[in-house]
Formats: structure tokens, sequence, C-alpha cells
């Protein structure tokens, strides 16, 4: 049986069972982007306060004495930075911090939008709290707390520019659910290429019973 259209062409209304999937992947979409938030700016708070970072500090860095994890490698550093992701528009922050407000409803609709099956909207959920992190961060302190450094064991510089958790959720989330966009099986279909006909969710028609011949019926 063909999934019913909704009105206006939009995507196909799902049926009880698929709406009931639907809405269950929506709310891990919504737990991980809490989830994702609190412990962002949880880990922020700590780590701020650990590194004796004076309330209130503005864009800057670094702010009280690093502290080695891996020695030579990865050490926390506490700075406040006014660009994106990973240093990216530094220069710009007015601009980051409309994009990040113009992000954050078109990634909640595309969650919405997409119904298949499998569909890694727990990645979206990372994603959208890391980005109401930083938004957080952007509105309080006119720059982000970023504490994760990364080293370059034989020269001493920084690797990698400084970064944080919301940092990790954004990219990586957007990175998760592009390669499930682009690699997941069943794509074709929800590009509005048509399966063949009489193919319904992926099961191949039955073959038609042969006709029986007048005068058969009834022999053995």
């Amino acid at each position: 049986m063909a999934t019913p259209r909704s009105p206006g062409g939009g995507p196909p209304e799902p049926a009880d069972g698929e709406a009931r999937a639907l809405r269950g992947r929506r709310r891990v979409f919504w737990a991980m982007a809490a989830f994702w938030l609190v412990g962002d700016l949880a880990s922020k708070e700590w780590m701020f306060a650990w590194l004796e970072v004076p309330d209130g500090a503005g864009p800057g860095g670094p702010f009280g004495e690093p502290a080695w994890l891996l020695r030579g490698f990865l050490r926390w550093s506490a700075y406040v930075n006014s660009g994106a992701a990973f240093g990216m528009g530094g220069r710009r922050p007015g601009l980051v911090l409309l994009a990040a407000g113009l992000m954050l409803p078109a990634l909640v609709w595309l969650a919405y939008r997409t119904r298949e099956k499998g569909a890694p909207l727990w990645a979206l959920g990372a994603t959208v709290g890391g980005a109401l992190g930083n938004l957080h961060d952007r509105c309080r302190l006119a720059g982000v707390r970023d504490f994760i450094e990364l080293v370059n064991p034989a020269t001493g510089e920084m690797l990698w520019p400084v970064f944080n958790l919301a940092d990790m959720g954004i990219v990586g989330g957007v990175l998760v659910f592009f390669v499930w966009s682009v690699f997941a099986p069943g794509k074709k279909r929800e590009n509005g290429e048509e399966p063949p006909a009489g193919v319904e969710d992926g099961h191949r028609p039955r073959k038609p019973e042969a006709k029986k011949a007048p005068g058969q019926a009834g022999e053995a």
C-alpha cells in the first residue's frame, strides 16, 4: 500500500507505526540537544573555574595557567574566542552571531523534515546543542569559552585552534548527517526518483499466479 502524500506535495504522511518511530527519533533529537548543551556549559564553567579565570573575562587569552592532560600534545588552556567554531570568523563577531541565529531554526526544520528510517537525528541534536551553548557565551561574554588545545610535540606551538565540546558537537554532528545524506541507502527515492512499478518500502511485488485454463478447475 502506497504511503499517502501530504497536501501540497510535501513529504509523505507516515503510517501509524512509522509515525510513532518518527516521534521517537525526534525525542532523541531534542534529548541530544539538551544533553550536549548542558554538557558544554558545565564543562566550560568547571574548566574556567579550575584554571582560575576571572569571572566575566572578555575575548582574549590564555587566561590563568594552562594545565597538561597529555604532556607535549594536549592541554587545557582558557580562551574567550570571538569567532565561530575553531576560531573561524574572529574578526566579524556580529556576522558569526547572525549566522548562529539563522542556523538554529534551519537545523530544527531539517530535523523535522527528515523522515527516513535510520536518519541520524541525534547528530543534528548535538549540532543544535553545541550551537546553543556557544550562542549563550556570545550573548553573555561577547565570545565563546574554549579550553581544549592541541600542541605540536615537535615545536610546542598550537597545532589546531582552541575549541570546546560545543565545537565538537557542531562539526561532528554536521559531518555525520552529511555522510548519511550522501551514502545512506534509499536516498534516491527521497530525491524524487520513483521506485520501479509495484515496489513499495523496499519490497518487490509478488509474481502473479498463472491462470488456469478452462476445464482445469477442480482437477487433481
